[in-house]
């Protein structure tokens, strides 16, 4: 979701609200040849599992204390030893599998024949297989039965399938019972379609070539280009579709200079991809959103670091 220098009800927005995004498409797409995803993904891992008492030492009760524990070894020791391929010895190898292991609850036997790179699919199909079941792509605390005990990928989403029919009904009746709309045009979720336009991103000057989409370069040159422009990154710490680590990672490399990264606000919401589909969460959900409006419209000072 973004929203960039809007007026609405004659209030000036000054910011972009950025919820479950990704930015660079490497972060997620596990291409070969290419680390990156692995590393950034593993902390969302270890988040899931955590959820799901599937880690092998209990689950720990500090959940931001892991989060920085599993952040900062994803970035030096694991992303060390993928950059080694196949040069990395086998003590060390052996010692990467073993935090793995305790960090992702998968066995030490699967991790070896992954090569140490796990997928986001191949997690989520593998984690509780031997419950025969798999996890929620969207929202990982969404458990279902596996359609194919021995797939290397889920046959569904458990929480698409568990919330997509209610929004589906609900938007139709909104459509045509309130609003009147009786044309022949049918509201399809997401998912449904795949035609997407990357030309933009291909074709754009800060990327060279048809390389894989990443438009953070666009935004760090608005905020450059607008020193006032504000950034509030609202994660689900629960997303498997767009982890949260890989967003934070994104944002860390956009080469800015402190007082414009001092323009970026993290807030993380104990949810999966769609935080608002818990009721719950809504006061957090609408107290976030108000400051950053109320902020970004000039309404708020923004407090001193």
């Amino acid at each position: 979701m973004l929203a960039g220098h809007l007026q609405r009800a004659n209030i000036d927005l000054n910011g972009i609200v950025l919820v479950s995004s990704v930015l660079q498409f490497n972060t997620i797409q596990f291409a070969p040849g290419d680390d990156l995803a692995y590393i950034v993904n593993l902390p969302s891992y270890t988040v899931a599992a955590r959820y799901l008492d599937a880690l092998p030492e209990g689950t720990p009760a500090d959940l931001a204390a892991l989060m920085a524990e599993v952040e900062e070894w994803a970035l030096t020791e694991y992303a060390t030893a993928l950059l080694r391929g196949s040069t990395l010895d086998a003590d060390t190898r052996a010692r990467v599998i073993d935090r793995l292991h305790r960090y992702t609850g998968l066995s030490r036997d699967f991790l070896e024949k992954s090569d140490l790179r796990v997928t986001a699919p191949a997690f989520e199909a593998e984690l509780l297989r031997d419950e025969g079941k798999i996890v929620g792509r969207l929202d990982a605390r969404f458990t279902g039965p596996a359609g194919d005990t021995l797939g290397v990928r889920p046959s569904h989403d458990p929480q698409s399938t568990a919330i997509s029919s209610a929004y589906t009904s609900a938007f139709n009746s909104y459509l045509r019972g309130e609003l009147g709309y009786d044309g022949d045009r049918e509201y399809v979720p997401s998912g449904a379609v795949r035609d997407w336009n990357w030309g933009r991103v291909s074709a754009g000057r800060f990327s060279r070539g048809d390389g894989t989409p990443n438009v953070a370069p666009d935004l760090a040159a608005a905020m450059r280009r607008n020193p006032e422009l504000e950034v509030l990154l609202i994660n689900g710490l629960y997303d498997l579709a767009t982890p949260y680590f890989a967003a934070v990672w994104t944002l860390d490399h956009m080469g800015l200079p402190p007082e414009l990264r001092a323009n970026i606000q993290r807030e993380d919401f104990a949810a999966g991809h769609m935080m608002y589909v818990d009721q719950s969460l809504l006061p957090q959900w609408k107290e976030t959103l108000d400051a950053f409006i109320l902020r970004t419209s000039g309404s708020v000072a923004r407090d001193p670091e």
